[in-house]
């Protein structure tokens, strides 16, 4: 007979051998309203409101997932910009290569227009390390004197979206 582990979802098909694999908790935030950010340059990232999530994992040994599905526009065409994650204030999810040498994120896009809406779609694994609270926020930026836009286009509020931030738990 075997025991049912507490604060567990099993896979339709078992457990993998050893154990292991499913989702023990699941938490998200939706960001459905706008926010905007005045940008001092590509190197200076601000916390973008409302996109952050707080997760108490259940184990050291389990990994969090993060998966987030951020929107934005820019108030001027021909501008860069970008997106990082964060874990309990220290970047983890940014590119650390020799060439970063003006900004370096998770996400890039070139704005060609302050008509369009950018959508950044990503997800990172990591390992829960404790069993304390851990906060996972977005930080953005753009190019100085530009304006950046949280679900929705630059040039005008028309054709609003959604987005999202969305933490698991997964079982080691």
């Amino acid at each position: 007979m075997s025991t049912l582990k507490v604060n567990s979802i099993i896979p339709v098909a078992g457990v993998p051998t050893g154990g292991g694999g499913g989702i023990t908790q699941v938490k998200q935030v939706v960001k459905n309203d706008v926010t905007s950010q005045s940008s001092g340059g590509v190197t200076s990232f601000n916390d973008i409101s409302g996109m952050s999530i707080s997760i108490t994992p259940t184990s050291s040994s389990n990994k969090i997932l993060i998966r987030f599905v951020v929107n934005f526009g820019c108030s001027s065409g021909d501008s860069n910009g970008h997106i990082r994650l964060l874990k309990d204030g220290s970047t983890i999810a940014a590119f650390t290569g020799a060439d970063g040498t003006v900004a370096n994120g998770a996400n890039f896009t070139r704005f060609p227009s302050q008509w369009q809406i950018s959508p950044f779609n990503n997800e990172y694994l990591d390992t829960a390390g404790g069993t304390s609270a851990i906060t996972y926020k977005l930080q953005w930026s753009t190019e100085s004197g530009r304006t950046i836009y949280l679900n929705r286009r630059g040039g005008s509020a028309e054709y609003g979206t959604v987005s999202y931030i969305t933490a698991m738990e997964v079982s080691a």
